[in-house]
């Protein structure tokens, strides 16, 4: 085309903007790769956090069901290899490397179908089984008072106390047929059900005896399984964002992977 312009000078100008081109997508694949590494980081962090159990968390819901505490080596290892390929694709953008990115690209799509389905698999087999009546009744065989030491019983305390609630469904939980009857002594409902701060002095200490006596008035009346699903209810937007986020920075990193690969061929 006679009007279309020619020569040295355009063909450096076409070179010079295909250069900036794709170091723009370079410099981008950079900065998702980061925050895939980030990602990996918050896992390794979760998943470090829940083997060390400090709430003991993991010992009240993996007694009867193991996998579950196995699902958190899975989120560790899961966040190791996000680590590596957060790590890979930088180095590989950065060096434009072709083989470092052929691979972080195909791994990528393989863990990522392997997170997938580990987690509609644990949330297919779980997601009737951790239900009001499987905490119910693991609070009726275990919980053993106030003063008792282990995990378990030190865990659901602190939940009562937190969240100002009694039992899984409320006090009845705690009646005939449980270990805690068994070992209280008389106490229709431990300590950690009752309102207010149950170690203040004078009227206090009256209230905290009518409410072991079983006075409702004294007492919190709400089970702990709604009202800790209420809590969690409010989280549940800002975990579908935070999930759905990540995804999406996936697959822009997995997208500025393959155009810097077809650049560089």
């Amino acid at each position: 085309d006679p009007g279309f312009p020619t020569g040295p000078g355009v063909a450096a100008s076409i070179v010079s903007m295909e250069g900036t081109c794709l170091s723009c997508v370079k410099y981008l694949m950079v900065f998702f790769n980061a925050l895939i590494f980030l990602a990996g980081l918050c896992l390794v962090t979760v998943g470090v956090w829940a083997v060390a159990d400090p709430g003991g968390v993991a010992e009240v819901v993996s007694s009867h069901h193991p996998l579950l505490l196995r699902s958190v080596h899975v989120i560790l290892a899961v966040g190791a290899v996000f680590l590596l390929l957060g790590l890979l694709g930088c180095c590989g953008a950065l060096c434009e490397s072709r083989r470092t990115l052929t691979y972080f690209f195909f791994i990528l799509l393989l863990i990522i179908f392997m997170v997938e389905l580990v987690t509609a698999i644990v949330a297919f087999v779980f997601r009737e089984q951790l239900n009001e009546d499987y905490f119910a009744l693991e609070l009726k065989m275990r919980y053993q008072g106030d003063n008792a030491t282990d995990v378990f019983s030190r865990f659901w305390n602190s939940a009562m106390k937190t969240f100002g609630c009694c039992g899984v469904r409320g006090p009845s939980d705690f009646w005939e047929g449980t270990l805690f009857w068994q070992l209280s002594s008389g106490k229709i409902i431990p300590e950690a059900c009752c309102k207010g701060d149950i170690h203040e002095e004078s009227q206090a200490t009256m209230d905290r005896l009518r409410c072991l006596l079983g006075d409702p008035r004294h007492r919190n009346e709400q089970g702990c399984y709604t009202k800790i699903m209420q809590s969690l209810h409010n989280y549940i937007l800002t975990v579908g964002g935070v999930v759905i986020g990540l995804l999406l920075i996936q697959l822009l990193a997995m997208s500025f992977t393959l155009c810097l690969f077809r650049r560089m061929i």
